[in-house]
């Protein structure tokens, strides 16, 4: 039979395994899914512990006394951790398969909505909630009540969608406050325009207010927020065609779109994108373009660029060779300069086939280099554009010519790599088979085209909002559902407005009567009055001590004091009660010293006469007593102020 000691350390580890237990069923919750072996393992856990259980029982019934409640205890928490594991097993159950996760998701936002929708407390905190942010932005930019109310309207109708892309509620309060905040006007955008700039900031990873600024911009040029996304549709799909990373050139444009906003662009908004793309082909920023525009925008400097660069002949002669033709393209099509450096710079490099690599001449550095000097572009960067665009010009020659456009061809040889001694592109085909596709193999290649290898099909105005969805996981879509719904059933019944114009004139009316009670109790209580009569008092105190004749002034002494055998040989020094002494006096009795022994009498009645008349605590209230006379009095006075202190 075991000890009291060790059926104490069992009951320890019974308690430890229990705790532990309700841990990892809250784990589990949090992960759902389970694997076969794991629930397996369980339910031997539950048939161990009933054997177990069965025996402790079975043995408790021999024992008694302080051993059988210790092992009743044991019983007690055995059955406990196979109740826990009953419950995990349940679980497990329910979650063995993906299907029952996925209805467990279900069945939890389905509840939470449910439960949500009953509770009217709940939907008018979510609707306070909702104009708290609308409200915000109102207090930001000085919107008047009726004016917040009608950016509430389009707030809270756009919030579902929003929420359903994966949004949140101050995605739309950003979205306004730095659209007003850029323009300096007051703006109140449509369900549709929150929405559209929304779902362009979910699908690109732009910040809201990145494309309110963008927005701003398009807007200031005479651009709807309607008219924007169509653009950028448009930016996005030339930008797939030609192989290109379509969220970096929509990037590449949002950064850059004021700047070129203040060129002038003979195609508008077509010609910026157009820019911003062919920035990103040719691996070169938008504003060193803008500045080679800038330096070309007069005729002298654009003669005189011209001349020089004249002088370097081939392909960089014939790109800007010709100054009144820069010129012109530098104020009205800066898009087409970038162009030029692309045609000027793809015949630089020398393909090495052994090597599979471009390989640059010493003399092809120096003309970039003497080229860049003239445009205003580093010689680093021309090379790394010399790089790119002679690697296109290299792809280019192996695809027929006759089988695609000069755009798709453009399109391949953004995507193809060398391997091997050749030039692939790796393609996935709808059916999932990845596949290395030679340049040269067309059949092959134009299957892969019509297939989406560069997705030519034409996007429409929802892309954004489609992607924004599309590239939430499961889980994450099922959650901002429930949150989509939620705003939903606040949107259909606006508590917060309903409430607000029942009990506004109350809430008025009380504020008023509130401050009026306020007031009427400052004129009593008022704490400044009391402060300036107390300030009057003291004032008047002080008054007093300034004139004040230390010779008349009369000190009392309420108890009197009594001061025996003290100093100078006399008799001491006995004051009564009631004593009037004036400064002086008390001056004298500072060189009186006491070196004698009190008597302490101790007037104490009731039950603590007998604890505290005692002689231990007479002494030691007389020696604090007596080390207090000791040290004797000091007045110290300067004519007008009178200081007494007992020193200790």
């Amino acid at each position: 039979m075991p000890t009291s000691d060790e059926l104490n350390k069992q009951l320890e580890v019974m308690k430890k395994q229990t705790s532990e237990l309700n841990t990892q069923e809250s784990y589990y919750n949090s992960i759902k899914g389970v694997s076969d072996e794991t629930r397996r393992g369980i339910e031997e856990s539950i048939q161990k512990s009933n054997a177990m259980l069965k025996a402790l029982k079975d043995e408790a019934e021999t024992l008694s006394g302080a051993a059988k409640t210790a092992k009743l205890e044991q019983i007690d928490l055995l059955e406990k951790q196979r109740d826990e594991l009953s419950k995990l097993n349940k679980e497990y159950r329910k979650q063995y398969t993906i299907v029952g996760r996925i209805r467990g998701e279900f069945a939890a936002q389905r509840t939470e909505s449910l439960d949500f929708v009953k509770t009217q407390a709940a939907l008018f905190n979510y609707s306070e909630k909702i104009a708290h942010e609308y409200r915000d932005i109102a207090r930001d930019v000085g919107l008047t009540r009726d004016q917040a109310h009608g950016v509430g309207v389009a707030f809270r109708a756009a919030l579902p969608e929003v929420l359903a892309m994966g949004g949140e509620m101050s995605d739309i309060t950003n979205l306004y406050e730095k659209f007003m905040e850029q323009s300096g006007r007051l703006r109140f955008f449509s369900e549709e325009d929150i929405i559209i700039m929304d779902s362009m900031s979910r699908a690109t990873k732009l910040m809201p207010t990145e494309i309110a600024s963008m927005a701003e911009t398009f807007d200031l040029m005479g651009q709807s927020v309607e008219t924007m996304n169509e653009s950028i549709v448009d930016v996005f799909d030339a930008s797939q065609k030609a192989g290109l990373n379509s969220t970096k050139v929509i990037k590449t444009l949002q950064s850059n779109i004021k700047q070129m906003s203040s060129f002038s662009f003979v195609n508008g908004v077509r010609g910026m994108t157009e820019m911003a793309r062919q920035a990103v082909k040719m691996r070169i920023e938008v504003s060193d373009v803008l500045s080679m525009a800038d330096k070309f925008y007069q005729p002298e400097a654009a003669i005189e660029a011209a001349a020089n660069l004249q002088m370097l002949g081939g392909d960089i002669a014939k790109a800007f060779g010709d100054p009144f033709e820069t010129m012109y393209l530098a104020r009205n099509k800066p898009e087409e300069l970038a162009k030029r450096l692309q045609t000027m710079t793809e015949n630089m490099l020398q393909f090495n086939e052994q090597s599979g690599e471009f390989e640059l001449p010493a003399e092809a550095r120096m003309q970039l280099k003497a080229a860049g000097d003239q445009l205003g572009i580093n010689v680093d960067k021309m090379t790394e554009m010399a790089r790119q665009s002679s690697k296109i010009s290299k792809i280019k020659m192996n695809i027929e010519g006759n089988a695609f456009d000069e755009e798709v061809r453009e399109g391949i040889a953004g995507m193809a790599k060398m391997k091997d001694g050749k030039w692939v592109v790796d393609f996935s085909s709808p059916t999932g088979e990845k596949m290395e596709i030679d340049i040269r193999n067309t059949d092959q290649l134009r299957e892969a085209v019509d297939q989406g290898l560069l997705d030519t099909q034409k996007s429409d105005s929802d892309l954004f909002r489609d992607i924004a969805m599309n590239t939430q996981t499961m889980s994450e879509r099922m959650t901002s559902m429930g949150e989509a719904t939620r705003a939903t059933a606040v949107q259909a019944t606006d508590f917060h407005q309903i409430f607000e114009e029942a009990l506004g004139p109350q809430i008025e009316k009380m504020e008023k009567e509130t401050q009026k009670m306020v007031s009427g109790i400052m004129s009593t209580y008022n704490p400044n009055v009391m402060a300036n009569e107390g300030l009057v008092a003291l004032q008047d105190w002080a008054q007093g001590l300034t004139t004040m004749d230390p010779s008349t002034l009369n000190i009392n002494l309420n108890n009197g004091m009594n001061l025996p055998n003290g100093g100078g040989g006399g008799g001491g020094l006995n004051l009564p009660s009631n004593t009037n002494l004036t400064p002086q006096q008390i001056q004298e009795m500072n060189e009186v010293s006491y070196n004698g022994q009190l008597d302490i009498n101790l007037n104490i009645g009731g039950q603590l006469a007998s604890a505290f008349n005692t002689p231990e605590i007479k002494n030691m209230i007389g020696a604090e007593v007596n080390k207090v006379l000791s040290n004797g009095l000091e007045v110290v006075t300067d004519g007008s102020n009178i200081n007494v202190v007992l020193t200790t």
